[in-house]
């Protein structure tokens, strides 16, 4: 019979290395309706980020979690039309959710919601 505590070590270890994933949804300052995707890799520290028009546009970020977790941070944004810009995270643990505001290369701009909606 295995031990209690060596059992639940190796389900933490397991649990340790998921990805924890969600969507997310906004629009940009011109009405225009957003998906997104949230995805963090436990065992790397690794966070992916993706927003998506219907249009076909899509722009992206991944890097990894700083030693100093933050409230609110500022990442790239890469889009699959050559559009560069940032992207401003806040989260807000009590509500399980992340709130983003991005601002493009050509101007545009919008807000999306990661997390229970």
């Amino acid at each position: 019979m295995i031990p209690r505590f060596v059992a639940a070590a190796a389900l933490l270890a397991v649990s340790a290395c998921a990805v924890v994933q969600t969507g997310g949804a906004g629009q940009t300052s011109s009405g225009e309706p957003i998906v997104g995707d949230f995805k963090f890799d436990q065992g790397t520290r690794r966070f992916d980020i993706a927003l998506q028009s219907p249009r076909g546009w899509v722009c992206s970020s991944s890097f990894v979690q700083s030693a100093q977790p933050q409230a609110t941070r500022t990442v790239p944004l890469t889009c699959n039309d050559g559009r560069t810009g940032n992207l401003i995270m806040s989260a807000n643990q009590f509500q399980d959710q992340a709130t983003g505001s991005f601002y493009l290369s050509n101007g545009e701009s919008g807000q999306v919601t990661f997390g229970r909606l």
